[in-house]
């Protein structure tokens, strides 16, 4: 399960890296929906190991990150998420503070963010079992 973990992790961090990046060049949360919906047509992604990136989506202030997780890959995957939500949330904060401090335009992102009081959700859905794993990140966590 450490290894779903892991990939899962880096998968999500690069994945909001990228979407928050977009920010930089916004003028308003317009701007910002069509750079999402620009992406979304690149979408469904498949990030190997079983997981794909599904969707994303800004919603009044809350972004989510929409991935599934083929279960007949990885079988018992969602409930070890489910199992791990709190470590794997801390984790995601960590990382995504350490990759939006390592530069000017990340620290711009990480400003915004806090700024505009966007929240991330993170939304793991079994393929077989229609399972969920929510994983919910305010705003002021990064």
């Amino acid at each position: 399960m450490r290894t779903i973990f892991n990939k899962v992790l880096c998968a999500l961090t690069l994945c909001l890296a990228a979407v928050f990046s977009l920010s930089l060049t916004s003028c308003g949360d317009d701007a910002l929906s069509k750079e999402i919906k620009k992406l979304n047509e690149k979408l469904p992604m498949n990030l190997g190991n079983g997981m794909s990136w599904a969707s994303v989506s800004l919603e009044d202030d809350v972004m989510s990150f929409n991935f599934t997780v083929d279960e007949t890959m990885l079988p018992g995957a969602i409930e070890g998420l489910n199992d791990n939500k709190a470590e794997m949330s801390l984790a995601m904060i960590q990382q995504l503070r350490t990759s939006l401090s390592s530069s000017e335009g990340g620290k711009e992102v990480r400003k915004e963010i806090k700024e505009k009081g966007i929240k991330v959700k993170v939304v793991f859905e079994g393929t077989e079992s229609g399972q969920q794993c929510v994983v919910n990140i305010p705003s002021g966590a990064l």
